[in-house]
């Protein structure tokens, strides 16, 4: 396992043990730390075009129900548009425009957004796409980059005003910045999704952060569809098609079900500890293996109690 993710993953359980205690999702001032992008949005009346909305502007019009699946499947920040909405579109942007025009977008799209409190994400990514094309020459390491791109949104006020956003962008790109190849970078983010479930859920289950890795990859190379589909069609044209966004939306229902079938567990830092140590351990791999097995016996237990209180009820 790297090193570099071992740190970085010290340094977001410090900051999330330290925010969690603040947040609260029913508090409604928690979310109004900032301003709200203002933007002139089309008339949504289908689920398909309100999740197109949230997708591209950060706009939030989804029912509870549905917004709900996504939470569930760890996939929230599919709502808040940042580096994994903006690099497809810059690797469009990179074969279609010159070299040159394609940093000074950059450059001026981090100025836009730099001291406007909008969109503080995407202003982390315009971030660390200038300092990785200004400083890759010097012979810097990704994560160093990184590192200092994250400390200067620090300095500029980024983490003071979008104080949990930050924090899960440091963890999620430090995960992936810190992996050498896919199979790395799909375990960080694995374990990166287990310890937001322990801070802020306090239950998992184990088979929901994989499908929402599963989802948040397809998305990537989807999302130039919904970009072009929602800017150009819908908001330019004024034309309304949500085959691609429903078809996205029915796929995340079907898998949201799917991990259904498995109950969740009480989840602790020692059993995330544990699955870090199977990562180089087939020890403690086995140990891990049992600890869940023991854990779903209660569930099943549980399950078989009310399961039979039925059967006498109905009998």
């Amino acid at each position: 396992m790297n090193r570099n993710y071992l740190i970085i993953l010290l340094i977001s359980s410090a900051l999330l043990s330290l925010e969690s205690k603040k947040f609260n999702y029913s508090n409604k001032q928690f979310y109004q730390r900032r301003a709200k992008l203002k933007i002139s949005v089309p008339n949504c009346k289908s689920i398909a075009c309100k999740l197109e909305l949230a997708i591209n502007t950060g706009v939030k019009k989804i029912p509870r129900s549905e917004i709900l699946i996504y939470k569930k499947l760890n996939l929230i920040h599919l709502f808040t548009p940042s580096g994994l909405h903006l690099v497809p579109i810059s690797f469009l942007a990179r074969a279609f425009l010159n070299k040159y025009i394609h940093i000074l977008i950059i450059f001026f799209g981090y100025l836009l957004l730099l001291g406007t409190n909008n969109l503080m994400s995407l202003e982390r990514i315009f971030s660390l796409k200038l300092f990785y094309l200004f400083l890759k020459n010097l012979n810097c390491s990704i994560t160093s980059v990184f590192l200092i791109a994250m400390i200067c949104n620090l300095l500029t006020g980024n983490f003071e005003t979008s104080t949990l956003s930050f924090v899960f962008s440091f963890l999620f790109l430090g995960s992936v910045i810190s992996g050498e190849n896919i199979k790395e970078i799909s375990l960080n983010l694995y374990i990166s999704n287990l310890l937001i479930s322990y801070f802020f859920i306090g239950t998992v289950n184990f088979i929901a952060p994989i499908f929402g890795i599963i989802i948040s990859s397809i998305f990537t190379f989807l999302y130039p569809f919904l970009f072009l589909n929602f800017w150009i069609g819908k908001m330019l044209l004024g034309y309304h098609n949500d085959f691609i966004m429903d078809l996205f939306h029915q796929s995340v229902k079907s898998l949201y079900l799917l991990s259904t079938t498995l109950p969740d567990i009480e989840l602790s830092l020692g059993i995330i500890f544990i699955i870090l140590l199977s990562r180089s351990n087939k020890k403690a791999f086995l140990l891990l293996i049992l600890i869940c097995f023991d854990l779903n016996q209660h569930q099943i237990h549980a399950r078989s109690k009310t399961f039979y209180k039925r059967v006498d009820i109905s009998r």
